[in-house]
């Protein structure tokens, strides 16, 4: 029973976090008039901040516990992300910070996400139970883009502007 809740929380993350995430660049690009090396020093950021902070969550995740760790990384990245809110061309500054500590704090939470995974199945079913969960959150993550294009594309043939949609 928890296995099934584990992967139905995962398939819930990877919506939520796929739904809209792949029009993060399609934003930048159009709205705040970024070049593609500025997009690609943005997920270069992003890239090096979990890199760089694994180290760190992995005896955090042991001292704390992985819920615990988990949701004050969840906490922490939800409300940086308020600022995407607030963000136009004249402060796109704010991008670099922001990338870096999504990052950090992604890897947080998948990591944890991961050894909680890894607490949850027998020995003896690891391989298979690691393969069912990738396969449900990846099927997921593969439909969510599709869901979030349809409302993105909704709302502006609606007649918002843009960046409001964004």
């Amino acid at each position: 029973m928890l296995f099934r809740s584990f992967i139905a929380f995962g398939a819930l993350w990877s919506f939520a976090t796929n739904c809209f995430g792949p029009f993060y660049h399609v934003f930048l690009y159009e709205q705040l008039g970024l070049s593609g090396t500025e997009v690609g020093v943005l997920a270069t950021l992003t890239a090096l901040g979990g890199v760089l902070s694994l180290p760190f969550w992995g005896p955090l995740l042991d001292r704390f516990g992985n819920r615990s760790v988990m949701c004050v990384a969840l906490a922490l990245l939800q409300t940086q992300q308020a600022l995407w809110c607030v963000l136009t061309p004249a402060n796109r500054e704010l991008l670099y910070p922001i990338w870096l500590l999504t990052g950090s704090l992604n890897a947080g939470f998948v990591l944890g996400q991961f050894t909680i995974l890894l607490k949850l199945i027998p020995p003896a079913a690891k391989n298979l139970a690691i393969g069912l969960n990738l396969a449900v959150t990846s099927a997921v993550a593969a439909v969510s883009p599709v869901v979030g294009g349809a409302v993105l594309g909704w709302a502006q043939n609606q007649g918002y502007p843009p960046l409001q949609v964004y």
